[in-house]
């Protein structure tokens, strides 16, 4: 956060993970910048390709493979609660920023872990 020049005052310094929320407000409408950290609160990568998971096209074999662990979560319980409260503000325009490819084609290595 030093590097970026973030305030003593910003709350990322008081808590874990750099998810922020930044407003603007331009001729009159209220714009609601949601940017997400994905990659502090991440479950953990299974080390062994579940039964029958056949890779696309394009994999490159490596130590990480998708889980099937519905528990795992990218946000963790105090992200998305967070996030929860901010998407009941108002806001006139919302856009949420994610490190993670959403439309991404290829599926291999860099498609599925692109921070």
């Amino acid at each position: 956060l030093d590097f970026w020049k973030v305030p003593v005052g910003d709350p990322r310094r008081t808590r874990d993970g750099i998810y922020q929320e930044v407003l603007f407000n331009k001729t009159g409408m209220l714009i609601q910048l949601l940017l997400l950290d994905l990659c502090t609160f991440r479950g953990n990568w299974s080390t062994e390709a579940a039964d029958g998971w056949v890779p696309p096209e394009g994999w490159v074999p490596s130590a990480r493979y998708p889980s099937n662990d519905p528990n795992l979560t990218m946000l963790g319980s105090v992200q998305w609660q967070w996030l929860e409260e901010r998407l009941r503000q108002p806001a006139d325009v919302r856009i949420i920023g994610s490190s993670l490819p959403v439309l991404a084609s290829f599926r291999g290595f860099a498609g599925l872990h692109a921070w």
